[in-house]
């Protein structure tokens, strides 16, 4: 039964890593916002708010990997995760993006489904105190 827990945490520390590393690497460079979401010379107001929503990703993703040791952050984790990913899918495939924009809509699916994964997984109750 150890094993689900490893990958549950597994799964966190992924996901999370996912979610945060994009934007870590577009706050700290917005250069590449042409990589990551195929956006040529971004005014400086288009600029701020995508740095900004890059500190909030990363923040997600922090929160995501920590839940993985911190078990009562799973829940509060897992909404918010889900949420910001589900609205990034709605909104690309709603409006018709760029393809670089369509790839990360891709891939919040497959880490929507790799959350769903890791919330179906039990977690391992804790072992009784000791009298």
């Amino acid at each position: 039964m150890r094993w689900r827990a490893r990958v549950k945490q597994l799964l966190l520390v992924g996901i999370g890593t996912a979610i945060g590393f994009n934007g870590v690497a577009v706050a700290v460079a917005p250069g590449r916002m042409q990589t990551a979401y195929g956006i040529d010379d971004p005014t400086p107001d288009l600029t701020v708010l995508l740095r900004h929503r890059a500190v909030m990703l990363a923040l997600i993703g922090a929160v995501v990997v920590v839940s993985a040791w911190r078990p009562p952050l799973r829940p509060t984790a897992r909404v918010v995760a889900a949420v910001s990913m589900t609205s990034f899918v709605l909104f690309a495939f709603g409006t018709g993006v760029n393809a670089a924009q369509q790839r990360v809509a891709i891939a919040d699916m497959v880490l929507l489904v790799a959350l769903a994964t890791a919330t179906a997984l039990p977690d391992e109750p804790r072992p009784a105190a000791r009298p």
